[in-house]
């Protein structure tokens, strides 16, 4: 479509196997439409009805072929048509008999019966005869060819329906799942390139329990999700029906209970449920392990201390039960909502329950302790403040005397608690306890059987913890309570131990919990270790673990020694900001920016991936050094994952001291939302950068455009974007699909309209607002940005000739990043350049074959999705971005003409990612 069908009024429709959706210019969220309404916009567009022409004469789709709809796509509704336009197809006009057939097509169909429900849409809505079956046969053809139609080769496989057994008549009503909560289903999807690692991995064994736990989990307490990748084909599969899916080879049996040993009648149960979308918890492990320990066992002796276990077995048990219980809950950000509910559905089946509350979400600071008593009654009874593996026993033995009753006025004085006081109603905070000095005196999960009933397939990550404490002190963060500590360490036989336990059951995605990993030279001997029992045993294939904030004299080591035995590093450098009032207001230091960029060139020789968190809302934060920190990245080529500043309950940030030194503000979800520094409106602003640069840099819509202004014009990369940004809010009609882009590109990722469209616009935008000329030079660099956007329907190896060679341009112009890790242009234009074919070698990400992902619920900011985190949209070409995603895949196989000829190579750095790559590639050809 040629620019001149976009510029001016317009309305930007959505098509999507929702529905038809409307998404005002000035608007912020898409607005649901009849299809009624689409026909009366197309009809009150036209100054008079006309037919559509363009399919005559094309070979009609013959009834037998079978056709699905994408996910969705842009249309342009004006002068009476609904403009659409395919990759590399040109523009096609679509009347309202065309929108007929497409709002017919909802789910995969041969096409004779679609063209019947074709007829009866524009019986219905347009009131006009249907056209014939060769009519709307050639109608099909041309949403085929613009790939607004997927034609495939067979019908989808019938789904087979499998009639439930009858249950015996005096079976009990099976246990209602815990009531729906939107937090843990966002937990869910931000897991999603968590379970596509796992597609196509070797088959996890059947189990004797008879229900096995969705294979998500979520690391301790933030680590990030496994990114996609590569089947591993290194892991050994097995063919025992009661066997783990990898790992020694050897049979691993699985008990088939919580239950610990004979059930004995008068003990008081004690369960410890952690939540099937999250996967075991390593925390309730260690309670339920540290509980059973205590005096030689003694609690046992009054409670049936059970293995942490799923809320349905927990539920069942419970309804079998009278008298009291006791329920420990684990609370993290995205697991307090789940807890509260399954607490209430517990609460209900029994009244006597205890229901103990720990983790990093349950609060500390006694107002908000007493509120968080009286906003969850009676679903809190007690509230555990830091490490609990040895105030559980202690709360167990301080009521134990009273049972069968339970007395929780017996927990005076018992420290590291809040409980209310059963004779007065008052919350009772006790005193904090000292932290353990010793960790090895606690006894390991791992090793104790606290997990072993558990099938592997509810381990898609399993936690680690080398050691506990932080001596940093981030206002922002709360490590399990441990900043601004020592750090003190488990015992290296016992890691080792645990790590063998994980390797027996196959679990090929393992992290660490600790806060600073690599900040100890013996954490490049733990990598050693990994690397062992990878090279005996298959696993792990990724390893996750969080960077050192002020030191990385150990990481380039253990990162090396991982990547020599093929095991995936998954980690990001917390840079949280650059800015010195930022970073004074947070009470943070970050290694130089000659160290930091050191350390990026170290990385990028190895072509191993590297990123950088940065945050939103901190205390000294503003709106210009959001953006001068973004435009530091784009400098340096290291992609940016933002997240938004929340005030953790027990983080210093929530002290009420502090709160009141930099105003912190905060809205219910406890997301912050202004301080001294920013406004509510900067807020927004920041979040609307946020958005520009995850679109046009993470996901690539202007990044060589942006690099080409920048180096050629002198105009900084992030101008571009914010201006896009301040047009958008003060004149979105300016450029329409720009607009779009910045809008909704987070509701639907697809092209506004289309690419070759998108092109012409951002072709008269950086001429009218920067003066950029319209010359060869320019239309070099768009065609190649166009050339690495996926599209429905583009296949592979696909060349486009250009003026100038951009990809030897872009090699000078960072050639610098790969020595010293400085930025310094060149300065030589594009212009110099002789021509050159660009070739994009394929798509490893299955973009254009599967369509671009709709992310659910991209606008929420308290657990954000996979759009802002890891999603990409990377081409396998000369220039790809070596996300962790990207290095993750293993099969970008361009990856490997990125080092540049000349550069010098360091003492024992053969690049051993490269290897790995040609090594996956043929691993998957091979199957």
């Amino acid at each position: 479509m040629d620019a001149q069908v976009v510029e001016g009024a317009g309305a930007l429709l959505v098509r999507s196997t929702d529905g038809w959706l409307s998404t005002p210019a000035d608007g912020v969220e898409p607005v649901e439409l009849d299809f009624s309404d689409v026909v009366a916009m197309l009809r009150a567009s036209a100054d008079q009805e006309r037919a559509a022409t363009g399919w005559e004469g094309l070979d009609p789709v013959r009834g037998d072929a079978f056709v699905e709809p994408p996910d969705s796509f842009v249309g342009l509704v004006r002068g009476g048509w609904f403009g659409i336009e395919g990759y590399g197809t040109g523009r096609a006009l679509l009347d309202a008999v065309d929108l007929c057939l497409l709002d017919a097509l909802v789910e995969v169909t041969a096409a004779a019966p679609l063209y019947d429900r074709a007829d009866a849409v524009v019986r219905d809505r347009l009131g006009a005869t249907p056209p014939s079956r060769e009519e709307w046969g050639a109608r099909l053809r041309r949403l085929v060819a613009h790939n607004r139609v997927r034609m495939i080769d067979e019908p989808p496989a019938p789904v087979a329906v499998v009639e439930p057994e009858a249950a015996p008549e005096a079976a009990p009503e099976p246990a209602p799942a815990p009531a729906p909560n939107t937090l843990w289903r966002r937990v869910r999807r931000a897991l999603r390139p968590v379970k596509r690692l796992l597609r196509g991995a070797p088959a996890p064994a059947p189990v004797v329990e008879p229900e096995a736990a969705e294979p998500v989990a979520v690391a301790e307490p933030e680590a990030a999700p496994v990114p996609e990748a590569a089947p591993d084909h290194d892991a050994p599969a097995s063919s025992d029906p009661f066997a783990s899916s990898g790992g020694t080879g050897e049979p691993v049996r699985y008990l088939d209970s919580p239950r610990v040993g004979p059930e004995q009648a008068g003990r008081v149960p004690v369960y410890a449920v952690w939540q099937v979308e999250i996967g075991p918890l390593l925390s309730l492990g260690m309670l339920t392990a540290a509980a059973r320990d205590h005096d030689g066992g003694r609690l046992e002796e009054h409670f049936e201390i059970r293995r942490p276990e799923d809320p349905a077995s927990f539920l069942e048990d419970l309804r079998d039960r009278e008298g009291p219980a006791v329920l420990l809950l684990s609370n993290y950000v995205w697991s307090i909502d789940h807890n509260l509910a399954l607490a209430a559905e517990a609460k209900a089946l029994n009244p006597d329950l205890v229901i103990v509350h720990g983790g990093p979400s349950t609060p500390k600071y006694a107002d908000d302790c007493v509120r968080y008593f009286d906003e969850h009654a009676p679903l809190v009874d007690v509230t555990v403040r830091g490490e609990g593996e040895v105030t559980l026993p202690a709360v167990l033995a301080a009521i134990a005397p009273s049972l069968p009753e339970v007395d929780l006025g017996l927990l005076d004085g018992v420290e590291g608690l809040s409980y209310r006081d059963p004779a007065t109603g008052a919350v009772v905070h006790n005193e904090d306890r000292e932290r353990l000095s010793d960790l090895n005196v606690l006894p390991s999960p791992y090793l104790t059987g606290e997990f072993d009933h558990i099938a592997p397939e509810a381990w898609v990550c399993v936690i680690h913890e080398t050691n506990r404490g932080c001596p940093y002190g981030c206002t922002f963060c709360d490590w399990g309570s441990s900043t601004l500590s020592r750090i003190r360490k488990f015992d290296l036989d016992r890691l080792t131990a645990e790590m063998e336990w994980a390797a027996e059951r196959g679990i090929r995605a393992w992290a660490v919990a600790d806060a600073n990993f690599g900040i100890m030279s013996r954490d490049v001997e733990v990598a050693s270790r990994i690397v062992d029992i990878r090279e005996r045993t298959g696993v792990p294939s990724f390893f996750g673990f969080n960077v050192a904030k002020n030191t990385t004299k150990h990481l380039t080591d253990l990162v090396d020694r991982l990547v020599s035995a093929n095991v995936t590093p998954y980690f990001t450098l917390a840079l949280q900001t650059r800015d010195d009032e930022t970073l004074d207001a947070i009470r943070r230091s970050n290694i130089s920016t000659d160290h930091y960029v050191s350390l990026a060139a170290s990385f990028r020789r190895r072509q191993l991936p590297l990123q950088a968190d940065l945050m939103i809302g901190l205390p000294g934060q503003t709106v210009a050094s959001f953006s001068d920190d973004l435009q530091f990245l784009m400098d340096h080529d290291v992609p940016a994952r933002m997240w938004i500043a929340q005030l953790l309950p027990n983080a210093p940030i929530n002290d009420p001291e502090y709160r009141a030194e930099h105003d912190v503000q905060s809205d219910e979800h406890s997301m912050i939302i202004a301080t001294k520094s920013f406004t509510v409106e900067d807020r927004r602003e920041m979040l609307r950068i946020r958005h520009a640069y995850t679109v046009f840099e993470r996901y690539g819509l202007l990044r060589h455009v942006a690099r080409f202004v920048q180096w050629d014009h002198g105009v900084p990369a992030m101008d571009l974007f914010l201006r896009v940004v301040e047009l958008s809010r003060e004149d979105p009609n300016r450029y329409p699909l720009l607009n779009w882009i910045v809008r909704y590109f987070d509701w639907f990722n697809v092209a506004p309209v289309g690419w070759g469209s998108f092109a012409a616009e951002v072709r008269r935008f950086v001429n009218q607002e920067f003066d950029v000329p319209l010359t060869p030079a320019l239309d070099t660099v768009l065609a190649l940005q166009v050339s690495l956007l996926p599209e429905t329907g583009r296949t592979f190896p696909a060349e486009v000739d250009l003026d100038h060679d951009y990809v030897a341009y872009f090699r000078d112009n960072t050639y610098s990043l790969w020595t010293d890790g400085h930025n310094r242009p060149t300065g030589r234009p594009l212009g110099d350049y002789g021509p050159a074919t660009f070739t994009v070698v394929g798509d490893p990400a299955g973009r254009c074959r599967e369509g671009m992902r709709r992310p659910p619920d991209a606008r929420n900011e308290r657990m954000m999705e996979e759009f802002w985190l890891s999603g990409h949209w990377e081409l396998d070409s000369p220039l790809v971005q070596n996300h962790s995603e990207v290095a993750a895949a293993g099969t970008y196989t361009a990856l490997d003409d990125q080092v540049p000829d000349d550069l010098p190579p360091e003492p024992e750095r053969a690049s051993r990612v490269s290897e790995n790559v040609r090594i996956r590639v043929a691993e998957r050809a091979a199957v």
